[in-house]
């Protein structure tokens, strides 16, 4: 059964398949590269960082370069 789940157990895996996608795309991306264009893709949620970090990862946007 699917349930919803929060926390770091369940981000870690969308974000690191996220990046294996991302460096599928560009495999000479550094780490410092893909840190930096996942924060300038996530979605603000409106909440304060400690909340929410960079925000709602957007893969889509990661991969397209926006």
């Amino acid at each position: 059964a699917y349930l919803p789940r929060t926390g770091t157990s369940m981000s870690t895996p969308i974000v690191s398949g996220c990046a294996a996608l991302l460096l599928e795309q560009f495999p000479d991306l550094t780490n410092k590269e893909i840190k930096l264009r996942m924060r300038n893709s996530a979605l603000n949620l409106g909440y304060a960082h400690s909340r929410q970090g960079w925000g709602l990862i957007q893969c889509d946007r990661l991969l397209s370069g926006s």
